[in-house]
C-alpha cells in the first residue's frame, strides 16, 4: 500500500461495499419477510466470517505503524478507530440480528473507512507535487477535523441512499396489485349427500 493507488484501491472497495449494504438492505428486508428461513444459516456463517476478518485486519494494521512519521501514524491511527468501531458494530450485530440501525451504522462506518483510505492516499502520497509536512502539528489537527467530515459525509451518503431505496421500494410495492387470497381460504362446507340438497 505504499502508494496512492495502494490506498485508493481498498478505499474504492470499502466505498462500494458500504453503499451496496445501504442500498440493498431494504430490498433484502422486503424479500425475506415472505420466507424467513431462506438462507439464514448461510448468512450467519458469512457474517461471522466477515467479523473475524475485520478484527484480523485491525490487528495486522497495528504493526503497520512502527517507525513512521507523526502524521503517517496519526492518519493510520484514525483508520484503526474506524476499523475497530466497525468490528464492534459487527459484534453487536451478532447478538441483535436484523437491527436496522446497527446495519446502517455498519454501512456508514464502511463508507467512512473507504473515504478515509482515499484521504490517507492524498495525505501521504499526493498526486500533485505539494507534499504534506509530516511533523507539523497543525496538519495533524486538520486531518482530525477531516476525519470528522468524513464521518458526516458517510452518514449523509448512507442516509440519502437508504431513504431513496426505501421510497423506491415502497412506491413499487404500492403499485403492485394485492395478492389474491381467495384461493387460500377454506371453501364453505360442501353438501355431503343428495338428501341434504332436497
Amino acid at each position: 500500500m505504499g502508494s496512492f493507488k495502494g490506498h485508493a484501491l481498498p478505499g474504492s472497495f470499502f466505498l462500494i461495499t458500504g453503499l451496496w449494504w445501504a442500498a440493498t438492505k431494504q430490498t433484502f428486508l422486503y424479500t425475506t419477510r415472505r420466507n424467513k428461513s431462506a438462507g439464514v444459516g448461510r448468512l450467519a456463517s458469512r457474517a461471522i466470517q466477515c467479523r473475524i476478518e475485520e478484527c484480523e485486519f485491525g490487528f495486522l494494521f497495528l504493526d503497520h505503524l512502527n517507525g513512521r512519521d507523526m502524521l503517517d501514524v496519526h492518519v493510520h491511527t484514525l483508520l484503526l478507530y474506524a476499523i475497530f468501531g466497525q468490528a464492534f458494530i459487527c459484534l453487536l450485530e451478532v447478538f441483535h440480528r436484523g437491527n436496522i440501525l446497527l446495519e446502517l451504522l455498519r454501512a456508514t462506518l464502511t463508507v467512512r473507512q473507504g473515504s478515509w483510505f482515499w484521504q490517507i492516499g492524498f495525505v501521504l502520497y499526493p498526486p500533485s507535487q505539494v507534499k504534506w509536512d509530516q511533523i507539523d502539528h497543525d496538519n495533524a489537527i486538520f486531518v482530525t477535523l477531516c476525519y470528522c467530515w468524513h464521518l458526516a459525509f458517510a452518514l449523509l451518503t448512507v442516509a440519502i441512499v437508504y431513504l431513496s431505496v426505501l421510497c423506491a421500494v415502497r412506491s413499487r410495492l404500492r403499485r403492485m396489485p394485492p395478492l389474491e387470497m381467495g384461493l387460500l381460504k377454506p371453501r364453505e362446507k360442501e353438501v355431503e349427500s343428495e338428501d341434504e340438497i332436497l
